[in-house]
């Protein structure tokens, strides 16, 4: 267990990216969420990597109902590329977020700027109006969308949920083991076996604890 958790950590972002295509294939899509979403927060990925990883995600997370991870996964690429299209075997449910998302996009871009004359001088605004125009243009830098937010907060999101259902699993283990330990009626047999588990158990509890830390700093990184 532990030498897979390092092979798995030390994948380059292509290797994950070829585990998420095989795994979505497969109709894995659990496992292909989790594979194109390591990239996502992999530093060593191009921007191209993270654009395919998120469509990926996104696809996988639609189909297994994580609707707003998909739409997070799917507004980074169509802020990015707004003319980008679906494969065209999507499967429709997929098909109908994607476009969906593709409008809440549209209808977000900025309108193009008049063509009428404006005066030379404008007209100072009165002291109220420029109260709530100061308002206004605070709320939309609140509001305006940080292309580096939402999936960096995702990604540790996942990466933290992960990591604490992995770290509940094998504390049970751990718990269950020592108990087994104390119980004096097992045979020599299944106390060896104990024995020869627990200190795997306890190792994999430290490191789901470790990718826990790292995903909660990544969801705080995200959120700041």
């Amino acid at each position: 267990m532990v030498i897979a958790w390092l092979l798995m950590l030390s994948a380059s972002p292509e290797t994950h990216l070829t585990a998420g295509r095989d795994a979505y294939e497969a109709l894995e899509y659990e496992a292909a969420s989790f594979e194109f979403m390591s990239v996502t927060i992999d530093p060593a990925a191009t921007e191209d990597q993270r654009l395919q990883a998120h469509l990926g995600a996104g696809m996988a997370n639609r189909i297994i109902g994580r609707d707003t991870d998909a739409r997070l996964n799917f507004l980074y690429v169509l802020k990015r590329r707004p003319d980008h299209a679906l494969p065209a075997d999507a499967p429709p449910k997929v098909l109908f977020l994607f476009e969906a998302v593709r409008q809440e996009v549209l209808s977000s871009a900025p309108l193009p700027s008049s063509t009428s004359t404006a005066p030379a001088v404008p007209a100072p605004l009165p002291v109220q109006d420029t109260e709530h125009a100061d308002a206004r243009a605070r709320t939309d830098s609140h509001d305006s969308p940080n292309p580096g937010l939402n999936p960096l907060a995702l990604s540790g999101g996942i990466v933290a949920g992960l990591g604490a259902a992995g770290l509940g699993a094998s504390l049970l283990l751990v718990v269950g083991t020592e108990s087994a330990l104390r119980d004096p009626t097992i045979s020599l047999d299944q106390r060896a076996t104990y024995e020869t588990s627990r200190p795997v158990f306890i190792t994999a509890s430290v490191l789901m604890l470790g990718m826990t830390a790292v995903g909660a700093g990544l969801l705080w990184h995200g959120t700041r």
